[in-house]
């Protein structure tokens, strides 16, 4: 389990998602919802999550460093 100042990163880089990527991480990372949920769930084509999971993951990659004060 994540704590202290890097659950705080965590959730603070959460927070400056918007929220499709937020909702497609939590169901995917947190939730362990198959593709088939997350994308019933997102009102979206299956094979549009491929996509959403790479930009979601790239999004969060850079606000967290951003906020931690590296680079990608």
């Amino acid at each position: 389990m994540v704590q202290g100042e890097e659950a705080r990163l965590i959730l603070a880089t959460a927070a400056q998602l918007k929220e499709r990527d937020r909702e497609f991480l939590r169901m995917y990372y947190y939730e362990e919802l198959s593709k088939e949920e997350i994308a019933q769930s997102l009102g979206i084509k299956e094979e549009r999550l491929r996509l959403i999971k790479s930009r979601a993951l790239k999004r969060f990659q850079e606000i967290y460093a951003r906020l931690k004060g590296t680079d990608t």
